[in-house]
């Protein structure tokens, strides 16, 4: 795995720690804040209503079941409907160990 994947996966991991039971959408504000994705329109919804920014939390979405997937994080419920992500035991160990442990 390259470096820059490693800090990538690192840094997410440490926003995920900081703010427990985040959803993909504050997660991906908080990873790529002065991301371009975030001032464009796409399309979403049953009346295909425009919706700035509506790739940016698919993405925050990705790379956060990408974790769940390596067991570095736990998905949470809130509300009954609404999920989120929390950082799992192995995920802490890979915060303490820093980024050579990111794999």
């Amino acid at each position: 795995m390259s470096g820059k994947t490693q800090d990538r996966r690192l840094r997410a991991l440490r926003i995920v720690d900081r703010v427990p039971g985040i959803c993909p959408r504050e997660f991906a504000r908080m990873m790529w804040p002065h991301s371009a994705g975030w001032r464009r329109a796409t399309h979403a919804g049953k009346e295909r209503r425009k919706v700035r920014g509506g790739g940016m939390w698919l993405a925050g979405g990705s790379l956060l079941a990408t974790l769940h997937r390596a067991h570095l994080l736990r998905r949470v419920v809130h509300e009954g409907t609404r999920y989120g992500y929390q950082l799992s035991a192995r995920g802490a160990q890979v915060i303490a160990r820093g980024s050579h442990a990111v794999r």
